[in-house]
């Protein structure tokens, strides 16, 4: 089962978007703060190949690919310094496949925006950093302890060439998943689950009135 986690930061529309998705219910809260528990739901692929094949053989037990998702708290600035739900919130994100990103793209006075205003470019660039950050904090503990070896196997030496690497992306800005590192590479990152590594698809949540990126208001134009 595929497991897709949505990040954002608070009063973003993350949950919104979760229950369009999954019809689940989920509460809805105004205001930052008080949500700590993720919320999650298992949907079916609509698929109507397997729809065909199920009709055709009539097998005793049906079961479709299925997706689930994982309405995480909103992201803090500063979470990879331990600022709101910190390490609890980006260990969550770490068991996930996926990531859809929400980013505001609405004003409304009565939900107040946790960084004053609406800015897509500046609250994309916050929630993608904090993963980075988490990363390069990963990356540079395992470089600790490879460091503290007198001798490296072949295999610690090609893992720490290649986290040489990631770093050095990662202090660029540059997501490891933008790096274009080939399947063998990414196989030995596997075991670190690294956040900037994972697929991620972007929703710019509008209001009613806004057709698309060129109606936001008061931000300096799309994610």
């Amino acid at each position: 089962m595929l497991h897709c986690g949505i990040v954002g930061l608070p009063l973003s529309g993350k949950t919104t978007l979760f229950n369009v998705i999954t019809r689940a219910g989920a509460e809805v809260k105004p205001y930052p703060g008080g949500k700590t528990d993720p919320n999650r739901a298992v949907v079916s692929v609509p698929d109507w190949r397997f729809d065909m094949l199920a009709e055709h053989h009539n097998p005793r037990k049906r079961t479709p690919a299925q997706v689930e998702f994982v309405d995480l708290a909103g992201l803090s600035r500063d979470a990879s310094k331990g600022a709101g739900l910190g390490n609890s919130f980006l260990s969550f994100v770490a068991e996930a496949d996926a990531l859809l990103h929400v980013v505001r793209g609405f004003s409304n006075p009565s939900v107040e925006h946790p960084e004053g205003s609406v800015d897509v470019l500046r609250d994309y660039k916050i929630v993608n950093l904090e993963l980075i950050y988490r990363d390069l904090g990963v990356i540079e503990n395992r470089l600790g302890r490879l460091g503290s070896k007198k001798k490296l196997s072949p295999e610690e030496q090609v893992e720490k060439e290649l986290l040489e690497r990631c770093q050095e992306s990662l202090l660029s800005e540059v997501p490891i998943g933008k790096m274009g590192l080939s399947q063998d590479e990414l196989r030995l990152l596997r075991g670190f689950s690294f956040l900037s590594a994972k697929p991620q698809m972007v929703v710019l949540n509008l209001d009613e009135t806004q057709r698309g990126p060129e109606d936001v208001r008061g931000g300096k134009g799309a994610a």
